[in-house]
């Protein structure tokens, strides 16, 4: 995906999607993002096996994307990867999101979107967040067990 092909989700699209403050500490996070697994514990080995994949090979996990106030963020599934993984916060797969700046950058990290990932087999995935003065990674383990 191209840069121009870049897809937004804006503050209009925030949810609440109800993980406590102790499971959104407990989330892997990169820079101003965290990554709260809702029907899937990471590196659940039998959970990912029991997955279906649908028709074209891709297991699906919601995964909700917390952002700390007033900081936009791009998400990035890294080239070498899309061939295995894909995001999912809108309705189709894509290479990257980008996420607005929601609230003020003094209230708590409530900027929550659904959404998730896609993935073809067991994965642990590095994936890449940017925003204004940073880059990180964090890697998810989908099924591996230990990343």
């Amino acid at each position: 995906m191209s840069a121009a092909q870049v897809v937004q989700r804006d503050c209009a699209s925030l949810v609440s999607v109800g993980l406590g403050d102790d499971a959104w500490r407990a989330a892997p996070g990169a820079g101003p993002a965290a990554f709260g697994a809702l029907d899937y514990r990471w590196g659940d080995r039998a959970g990912f096996a029991e997955r279906t994949p649908d028709a074209q090979g891709w297991r699906r996990f919601k995964v909700a994307l917390r952002l700390r106030g007033g900081t936009p963020a791009t998400v990035t599934v890294p080239a070498a990867r899309r061939e295995v993984a894909a995001l999912t916060y809108r309705n189709g797969l894509d290479d990257t999101v980008s996420f607005a700046a929601c609230g003020a950058a003094s209230e708590p990290p409530a900027s929550e979107f659904a959404g998730g990932f896609a993935v073809r087999e067991a994965v642990c995935l590095p994936v890449e967040v940017t925003w204004p003065g940073g880059t990180a990674r964090v890697v998810l383990d989908f099924g591996v067990g230990g990343c």
